[in-house]
């Protein structure tokens, strides 16, 4: 469910019930027993004696935690006996993988820019548990290599710096006729300036027919993001100032991070220029 729905359904669920205040409900998830108790209901409902035995809790601690959040309106009881989260504790409890991921990258959220995902894509994201923080340069390179050169059935990227690595990987590949699909998006001075024959590698317009260029690399004037996805993986880099930065990246392998960030490049993709045989020989 996108970020901005469930907030709008929390909001709607507390104002449909006058007597919970905002201040009530961070009160309330401030204890750490009492969200112990929401997480255990997430996989379904749950009896008192089993919340003492899982959580290891006493059990006048548990019924006392109950009540309140009880009272909160995020659990019900059940005629069995048993608690479960109510619609408003599910609706609740769908953002805390988002928070609590937030929350160990907090350092790196306040200084880069994520304007450009989308909050709904930003959420799946953020949702994420198997998230990895990549902080230096050198491990960015050979993340970003890893993904090229093991990339089996394809390679989407979007950069604003000319990879000229990549040029022999994916001509042997073509080759050999073993290429990936390859979609690129590229910044559009970057393009005016190295699409010239000084500048282009030996036999690089064979490898322009073989990855068929035209149809498959598109341009942006201004880039606030770098990505790279291919079956391997997803790195993203965003901007950290006036510049992307390279130093810090957000890595994932499953596949819900490699869909997610395949959203963001077809979201670019959709706004980019195509690029006719007209631009290459006028650049």
């Amino acid at each position: 469910m996108a970020f901005k729905a469930v907030v709008l359904k929390v909001k709607k669920a507390m104002h449909m019930r006058q007597n919970v205040e905002i201040n009530d409900l961070f009160f309330e998830l401030s204890h750490e027993g009492r969200m112990k108790i929401l997480k255990a209901m997430i996989d379904g409902k749950k009896k008192h004696a089993q919340l003492t035995r899982e959580l290891g809790l006493p059990g006048p601690e548990v019924s006392r935690h109950l009540m309140r959040l009880q009272n909160i309106k995020l659990i019900q009881k059940q005629p069995d006996g048993a608690y479960q989260l109510s619609s408003f504790g599910r609706f609740l409890s769908s953002i805390f993988p988002f928070i609590e991921n937030g929350l160990t990258f907090v350092e790196f959220i306040n200084s880069h820019d994520f304007s450009p995902i989308p909050i709904n894509i930003l959420f799946q994201l953020g949702s994420i548990p198997e998230i990895e923080m990549k902080s230096t340069t050198m491990e960015n390179i050979e993340l970003w290599s890893f993904l090229v050169k093991n990339a089996k059935q394809y390679i989407f990227s979007i950069t604003d710096q000319l990879q000229t690595s990549i040029i022999p990987i994916i001509s042997d590949q073509v080759h050999a006729g073993q290429a990936p699909d390859i979609k690129a998006i590229i910044n559009t001075e970057l393009f005016k300036k190295y699409m010239k024959p000084e500048y282009l590698p030996p036999h690089v317009a064979s490898l322009m027919e073989g990855i068929d260029f035209f149809a498959n690399v598109r341009l942006l004037d201004e880039l606030n993001i770098s990505l790279t996805i291919s079956d391997q993986g997803a790195l993203i880099f965003l901007r950290a100032g006036n510049t992307i930065d390279y130093d810090q990246g957000i890595f994932g392998r499953s596949d819900a991070f490699i869909i997610a960030a395949k959203e963001v490049f077809t979201l670019f993709w959709n706004r980019a220029m195509v690029i006719t045989r007209d631009d290459l020989i006028q650049s």
